[in-house]
Formats: structure tokens, sequence, C-alpha cells
């Protein structure tokens, strides 16, 4: 009770003083909606942990793995970045490599597993931009010189191989997710990863393969 009756008094006094000219208009407006605050903070209290939980979904990052690379994708932001996990380079993040170091993965993960070097591709796209292969185009003449089958960073990626895991990282949602659930994460990373965007194809494929990989149980 003597709560109530503080605040009708603090807004009363503090729309006094606009009216006397003493204070602001914005002091007079705080007052008037005082003695909302106390009947408003029940419905705010339960709503805090939703927003926590908010907060949380939005900030957690999309893991895409390889045998060579794992990249994490924000999904507030769409940028890129990684781990190296083989090879000479193991354990340090992609942005903490040179130029020659990151020609030297690309050359690792082309020799070993092309979903590697697709990955890598697409945070050196973030880097670099379109023109990054013709800043690694020794690189991948090297690799294409001794292959049938040139190396394909088109976005090209082998549909039905993906795992319901995989795509559950993809698109940052549980294994209870909704079909609405599904397509709102889907269009939420879709416009974060597309090429017009600093993405690049290949990521924009997997995140339609992704959404397309869970919403199979749907149909």
């Amino acid at each position: 009770m003597l709560w109530t009756y503080g605040l009708w008094g603090l807004a009363g006094l503090l729309i006094l003083l606009f009216l006397t000219g003493r204070a602001h208009w914005i002091t007079a407006a705080i007052g008037a909606l005082l003695p909302l605050m106390k009947s408003a903070l029940p419905y705010l209290q339960r709503l805090i942990p939703y927003a926590f939980q908010w907060q949380q979904r939005k900030q957690q990052q999309r893991h895409l793995h390889g045998e060579w690379v794992e990249l994490n994708v924000s999904p507030m932001s769409g940028k890129v970045n990684g781990t190296v996990l083989k090879g000479g380079f193991k354990g340090r993040h992609l942005s903490d490599l040179s130029e020659s170091e990151l020609k030297q993965l690309l050359r690792d993960c082309l020799a070993n597993e092309m979903k590697s070097a697709q990955l890598l591709a697409a945070f050196l796209q973030q880097v670099y931009g379109d023109q990054w292969q013709s800043s690694f185009a020794d690189v991948l003449h090297e690799h294409n010189a001794g292959q049938s089958e040139k190396a394909d960073f088109n976005g090209n990626h082998h549909s039905g191989r993906m795992s319901e895991q995989e795509a559950y990282e993809i698109l940052g949602v549980d294994k209870n997710a909704s079909k609405e659930d599904i397509l709102k994460a889907y269009k939420s990373l879709m416009q974060k990863v597309h090429p017009d965007r600093g993405g690049s194809d290949y990521l924009t494929r997997l995140v339609s393969d992704a959404k397309e990989c869970l919403l199979k149980r749907f149909k």
C-alpha cells in the first residue's frame, strides 16, 4: 500500500514540476507512467526467462562440420569463422591464419576432403570477396591439374547425405522443433548467409538442404 502511494506521489510531483516549468516534458511522461509500473511488474517478471531464452538462441552459433574444418556461422550477423580440426594448423582459428597458411590448409582440404574445402571456401569468400579464387588461383591450379574433375565451389552439395543431426546443428533448432520453427530458422539464417549479404552459394545450399532434410518427417 505504501509502495502504491509513493509511486502516485512521485508521479504527481514530477507532473507538477513540469507544469511549473521546472522539469522537461519527458520527465513528466515518466512520472505519469510510474504508477503503471507496479501493476506491470509481475508480467515483466514472467517475460524475463523467455527474453533470456530468445537472446541465447539468437547468440547460438550454427556449426558446420567437416573432417578438417569446423565452420561457425553467427545467426545475428551471418559472419563465419572456424577452427582447424586436423593437420599442422589443428586447433587454430581460421581468422588467425595468414594467407600463406590458408593456402596450405586449402591444399590439405582439397587433397583429403572436398566438404572441408567447401567450408573453407565459404570463409575465404567472406574475407576476400568474390575474387578469392583469383587470390588462391595457384592452389586451385595445382589441384585441378592432377584431377579429372575440377574442384567445385558453386554450391553443389549432395542432397540426401546430410544427417538429421547435422541439419539440426545448421539451423540451430532442437529435435522437437515444429515445422513452423524449422521454416522460421531457415528464413532467418538464409537472410544472413545469402551471397548478396556476404555469404556464399555453398552455405545457402547447405541451409536449404538442412531445411529439406528436417521437413521430410512432416510429409
